[in-house]
């Protein structure tokens, strides 16, 4: 899965965190520190997470300023 942020907010640095949340397990749940490349993406392996329904929700922090997206995610 590819985690694309804004390029204008790589140069000021991003900090934060992306968590898959599952509802009905919360030993399926992972959390990964950010940790873009130079074009302001980052790869996250869809094997790191067991099949089942997901909330990932993104958290991050840029210059101070707070930032937060979810979406669901089905990996099968």
């Amino acid at each position: 899965m590819l985690v694309s942020f804004p390029k204008e907010q790589v140069a000021s640095g991003i900090k934060g965190d992306v968590l898959f949340f599952c509802q009905y397990d919360s030993k399926k749940d992972k959390r990964v520190d950010i940790a873009v490349n130079a074009n302001g993406e980052q790869l996250i392996p869809f094997s790191m997470l067991t099949p089942g329904k997901y909330t990932m929700k993104i958290s991050w922090n840029v210059l101070g300023k707070d930032f937060y997206k979810e979406s669901p995610i089905t990996i099968k």
